[in-house]
């Protein structure tokens, strides 16, 4: 009879522990609008960049749920990509898009329209530099093989180890755009939206610390609440959408 009991207690507490795990994986993912959105980590985000060959990464949220350390820390775990970061409010200034101040606010206006010309911009900026340098590897290419057909001895194998070398000098690039209106890009296939959250505790002390006004915390928190990010980037049809807590 005893060790029926301690069979039937370990039954019980493998089940219970299948619940939890289940429970949490539920918990994981959010239905909005017919749209699931799953919570993910940093190891996910890597594999979802891999598997799906993403080349740009839009990283939008409430301001104060971290989205310059996610970039930050996207470009560390990448060690494989050449990743560049742009800030929306630092290239809209750059690309004269500011249109005024807000008072109130105290804070810049942006035309949300202009976002996806900006991004435009960047990636054109981007793939000039990046046929600059395949222009110069190009070369470097060329006077390499040269050199080794000059030798005497020279076989398949030494061919296939330069060739080898070479390819991993030449890192894929990803471009990271980050700010709370990044997300107003026209979304693509090769596009990732990632939009950060965190709790409204830990959200209300980074905006102190950035001394926002009383209205201005207010206005962060029940845009936070109320998922406000998220609803506007389902709306401007955004389907490679994940959530990430900081």
């Amino acid at each position: 009879m005893k060790n029926t009991n301690k069979k039937n207690n370990k039954r019980t507490t493998k089940t219970t522990k299948e619940t939890k795990k289940t429970e949490n994986k539920k918990q994981k993912t959010t239905e909005i609008l017919g749209l699931k959105i799953k919570k993910t980590t940093l190891k996910e985000i890597k594999k979802i960049i891999e598997e799906k060959k993403i080349k740009i990464i839009l990283i939008t949220g409430t301001p104060g749920t971290g989205k310059t350390t996610l970039a930050k820390k996207i470009k560390t775990t990448l060690k494989n990509y050449e990743v560049k970061i742009y800030n929306v409010k630092k290239e809209a200034e750059k690309q004269n898009l500011i249109e005024g101040y807000d008072e109130k606010r105290k804070s810049k206006i942006i035309d949300e329209k202009k976002i996806d010309s900006l991004l435009k911009k960047i990636i054109k900026e981007e793939e000039k530099t990046v046929k600059k340098e395949n222009k110069t590897t190009e070369k470097k290419q060329t006077t390499k093989t040269t050199k080794e057909n000059k030798t005497k001895k020279q076989t398949k194998d030494n061919n296939k180890q330069s060739n080898k070398t070479q390819d991993k000098k030449i890192k894929q690039k990803i471009i990271i755009l980050e700010g709370h209106l990044s997300h107003y890009a026209k979304p693509k296939k090769e596009y990732l939206t990632i939009i950060t959250t965190t709790k409204l505790k830990k959200l209300k002390e980074r905006l102190k610390k950035r001394k926002y006004s009383k209205t201005k915390i207010e206005e962060n928190l029940q845009s936070e609440i109320f998922k406000i990010i998220l609803l506007e980037t389902i709306e401007n049809k955004h389907k490679n959408i994940i959530l990430y807590e900081n």
